[in-house]
């Protein structure tokens, strides 16, 4: 590594770029580009509204962030609430041997249904269904941009230049 007093050596790239310099365009570029492209061009697309006024989709945007807010407030209570239970105790050992939740399944699932917290299990559930319903509802909303319409090209709208 070099000091930084000391300067480093030119290359050939770097006066390249110092003979480098900006070149005006000509006056009638755009005539000629204009003039070369095939046939007569499309008007201009009308401006359309948009479907909702930003003032209309407000709203989902606000039940979109409180359903969020409950959904995450709500799985880190259910996260220790199952942890206190026991419930995760038990679903680590139908997944530990999952051939003998199959065998007989009732074993398992009577003291998981037991020690579940259906409240809030059912809670979280609605704030996720919510949440995905408003979020869906935000994003239908938006304006999907639509591919312009192009104009065939035809040989006898090609001109000879």
């Amino acid at each position: 590594m070099r000091p930084a007093n000391t300067p480093e050596p030119r290359d050939d790239v770097d006066h390249l770029f110092a003979r480098l310099h900006s070149v005006a365009p000509p006056p009638d570029l755009t005539a000629r580009i204009m003039g070369a492209l095939p046939g007569p061009l499309p008007a201009a697309p009308a401006r359309v509204a948009p479907a909702a006024p930003p003032a209309a989709r407000r709203p989902w945007g606000w039940v979109t962030a409180g359903a969020g807010l409950v959904l995450l407030v709500m799985s880190l209570r259910l996260g220790t609430l199952l942890d206190d239970s026991g419930a995760l105790a038990v679903l680590g050992q139908i997944f530990a041997d999952f051939s003998d939740f199959l065998g007989d399944p009732g074993d398992y699932l009577a003291p998981l249904a037991s020690e579940l917290p259906w409240l809030d299990l059912s809670v979280a559930v609605a704030a996720l269904a919510l949440f995905w319903f408003s979020s869906s509802a935000i994003i239908d909303g938006i304006d999907q941009p639509r591919p312009r319409q192009r104009t065939p090209r035809r040989p006898s709208d090609a001109v000879a230049r």
